[in-house]
């Protein structure tokens, strides 16, 4: 089914160049890619296989803090090991991608919201728990909202996260993961 399908592998990019090559054996932060793309790609094989799927937008609200504070560097190595705990908090079949400054994506395979909900909160929490830098302790703000597209529906990837988006802002500052209104057709909510 759905698990027969390989995940996308995105390749890793280079520290920015200001701040030199990285050293041998550190976390790589990937390249920004489009979730919506991402997301259509996905959607067309779960209506294949008749399976459901949710999206996860992730942001890092004070990443620009980090930075004026502790200096472009910092707040690198801090992304760079914020994408290496959000990595450890999916189950082996979601997928994960770099979404833009401070921003990830997930989608989140086989999972109505139930699953999204859980895979959510343990994400975010996860990302905020504090990060080692140098002598340096640093928290994080996270903000995540998710979307849940269900066989049958007629929903695009772009949509989609929209959705997720909207969930992810209307959630900001109350340190809670929400979801997006249901974009399901009605015949298509059995099971949550």
């Amino acid at each position: 089914m759905l698990d027969q399908v390989d995940p996308i592998r995105i390749p890793a990019a280079t520290a920015p160049p200001a701040l030199g090559s990285p050293p041998e054996g550190a976390i790589q932060l990937p390249a920004c890619v489009s979730f919506g793309a991402t997301i259509d790609r996905q959607i067309a094989t779960c209506r294949r296989y008749r399976s459901p799927l949710a999206v996860l937008c992730l942001n890092i609200d004070n990443l620009m803090a980090v930075e004026q504070r502790h200096g472009q560097l910092v707040e690198h190595q801090v992304l760079c090991s914020a994408w290496a705990r959000l990595a450890t908090g999916l189950r082996e079949q979601d997928i994960s991608l770099h979404t833009g400054r401070g921003e990830f994506g997930v989608v989140i395979r086989n999972a109505l919201a139930p699953v999204a909900a859980v895979v959510a909160a343990r994400v975010a929490k996860l990302l905020a728990e504090p990060y080692h830098v140098n002598d340096l302790e640093i928290r994080l703000v996270v903000s995540s909202g998710y979307a849940v597209h269900a066989p049958g529906s007629d929903t695009d990837g772009n949509a989609l996260e929209a959705a997720a988006t909207l969930a992810r802002l209307a959630g900001r500052g109350m340190g809670a993961t929400s979801s997006a209104p249901s974009l399901m057709r009605p015949e298509c909510q059995t099971g949550e």
